[in-house]
């Protein structure tokens, strides 16, 4: 257990904002090596791999290395661990690690932990990986605390606008730039409004992100905004493209990420196995549906596998100046993933391929 501790506190001093992760990726690596892992490697896009086992059945813990830029203090005091990353994700990832060690040298299974290194922007780590594996179950590493067991996230629509024209008097009877960018983002949420769930999670929300005035050399004047809006199971996103498209006029409209919802099967092997594991350790499992995105609302759909998402840690901290994780829980979730492992892939199950 000190040594799972040591480690999670020396990957988290590392600082590894997307884009800047290779540092954080080669210390993974070369832990991984240290602990005998099968397997140990940066790939060729620079997520960090380590692979419990050489057998035909391939379980996948997907977590990441990256994190959003902060420079928070590091400090391991009074049972807590503060830094950026310590939630989001590489408390998770190396709870992953620690908890597939156990798979070391089996060859009935392969459970490959992955620290991907985009995950914060473009998730092109995870996108990597599609053509290159066919896991049976998939599990996410992001913060869901001990107890929780995440079987969905929402979807996402970024929205890029600019718009420029012509600057006007403040006593014009017309509507200025900054007006007209803001009547848009207006014109969405009501649009939005109307398509309202039982929830927060089937409930289609829209965040204003930046709004950026510029007043140009030449007397015209420009506004840059940027948004997301976050959509449910089953959202129509080609009706909300075509709203927005109606709506941008002479504008510059963008969209450079949609990523659809996705909500997993809770009586799936794997689900059930989190949650007797779960149990194992004297808890009370919930199940948990996230208004944000993972790297599950990519690589679900595309394997088509059982998927959840664990991790320990408060979500709620996730990109705040305040992040921190407790020890004890990071604890307490190796042992949950290395239960949950054990019950996909059972001890017995390495004798009898040994034995034959």
């Amino acid at each position: 257990m000190q040594r799972d501790v040591a480690f999670l506190h020396e990957l988290v001093g590392i600082p590894s904002p997307t884009g800047s992760t290779e540092k954080a990726a080669e210390t993974f690596v070369r832990e991984a090596q240290r602990r005998g892992f099968d397997e140990a490697f940066v790939d060729e896009v620079g997520n960090a791999v380590a692979v419990a086992g050489r057998g035909p059945r391939e379980v996948l813990l997907v977590g990441h290395i990256d994190t959003v830029p902060g420079d928070l203090p590091v400090a391991l005091a009074d049972g807590w661990l503060t830094g950026r990353g310590s939630v989001d994700a590489k408390g998770p990832l190396c709870t992953f690690l620690a908890a597939s060690q156990p798979f070391i040298g089996r060859e009935d299974v392969r459970v490959v932990v992955v620290g991907c290194m985009d995950e914060e922007e473009e998730s092109h780590g995870a996108r990597h990986l599609i053509p290159r594996h066919r896991p049976e179950a998939l599990v996410i590493g992001e913060p869901s605390g001990i107890q929780g067991v995440t079987i969905g996230y929402k979807g996402i629509v970024k929205v890029r606008y600019a718009l420029e024209d012509d600057g006007i008097h403040t006593g014009a009877p017309f509507a200025s730039v900054p007006d007209r960018g803001l009547a848009l983002w207006a014109a969405l949420q009501g649009w939005l409004a109307r398509q309202y769930g039982d929830s927060l999670f089937t409930t289609p929300t829209a965040k204003l992100t930046s709004f950026q005035t510029l007043s140009l050399p030449n007397g015209r004047d420009r506004i840059e905004l940027r948004g997301s809006v976050r959509t449910p199971p089953g959202f129509d996103t080609d009706a909300l493209l075509d709203f927005l498209r109606a709506r941008a006029g002479q504008g510059e409209l963008d969209i450079p990420e949609v990523s659809r919802a996705w909500l997993s099967d809770k009586n799936s092997l794997l689900a059930r196995a989190f949650v007797a594991s779960i149990r194992a350790q004297g808890l009370t499992p919930r199940y948990v549906r996230k208004t944000g995105t993972s790297d599950m609302n990519l690589l679900a759909p595309a394997w088509q596998v059982p998927c959840i998402a664990y991790g320990p840690g408060d979500a709620s901290l996730d990109h705040t100046p305040q992040e921190r994780l407790r020890v004890s829980d990071f604890l307490t979730g190796i042992a949950v993933v290395r239960g949950s492992l054990g019950q996909l892939a059972p001890a017995e199950a390495r004798a009898v391929a040994v034995a034959t």
